[in-house]
């Protein structure tokens, strides 16, 4: 018997739900990614907007492989909240989801995504803009082809 069979077993390892979320901004044409955590909390997102869910995944791959050559800064965002930067160069390429109360809690954030990025997924639906915001109608998520955006039929 291995004794490794008696050590506790999770369930999936927290980085396999970590994931890039595709969203529409509200403009047509705007497709923007967004890194998820496993609770569907936001981690950090693309400052650029592409014209369509292909460009945005090939941006993403290209983030990803440029990822150990970015700088990054912790910045105040308030006199009372910080949040967080990272460029290729001088181009402003990622930043953090949202703004924290305490510079330590940023500078963990931004931390968090570098460690989490390279091992998440890329979802394949584009989520329309109301659905992520969380107003007016909800809508069902269709997967993007060839680039369209696709808004799909009202939930009952």
């Amino acid at each position: 018997m291995d004794p490794a069979d008696d050590l506790p077993q999770r369930a999936s390892a927290p980085a396999a739900r970590v994931h890039f979320q595709l969203f529409a901004d509200a403009a047509p044409g705007h497709i923007r990614w967004r890194l998820l955590s496993g609770n569907r909390r936001e981690i950090g997102r693309s400052v650029a907007s592409y014209a369509d869910a292909d460009e945005c995944r090939v941006h993403i791959n290209l983030m990803l492989a440029q990822l150990p050559l970015m700088t990054t800064r912790v910045v105040r965002a308030s006199s009372s909240s910080w949040s967080w930067e990272m460029l290729l160069g001088t181009q402003l390429t990622v930043i953090s989801g949202r703004r924290f109360d305490r510079q330590i809690r940023c500078a963990q954030a931004l931390a968090l995504f570098r460690e989490l990025a390279p091992e998440a997924v890329i979802h394949p639906a584009v989520m329309p803009a109301l659905a992520r915001r969380g107003g007016g109608e909800r809508v069902a998520l269709l997967p993007a082809r060839a680039g369209a955006v696709r808004l799909g039929r009202a939930l009952r």
